[in-house]
């Protein structure tokens, strides 16, 4: 399990997780539903996001273009 923090600068927007079994998979389910997220947070959508694993280890920061 990973998850997903989405960011607007350092501001955490929200919080989301994912069953999907490699990171690649995260990355690029994250990337398809960021225009949803950025829909529920006009005015301070998400710029970015962050993966973690299961443990809290921080596996990538993921800029949205």
């Amino acid at each position: 399990m990973f998850g997903i923090h989405w960011l607007n600068g350092r501001k955490l927007v929200e919080k989301q997780t994912s069953e999907l079994a490699l990171l690649s998979e995260v990355v690029a389910a994250a990337r398809r539903c960021a225009a949803d997220v950025s829909s529920r947070h006009r005015g301070n959508a998400p710029d970015s996001f962050k993966i973690f694993n299961e443990t809290g280890r921080e596996l990538g920061q993921y800029t949205l273009l």
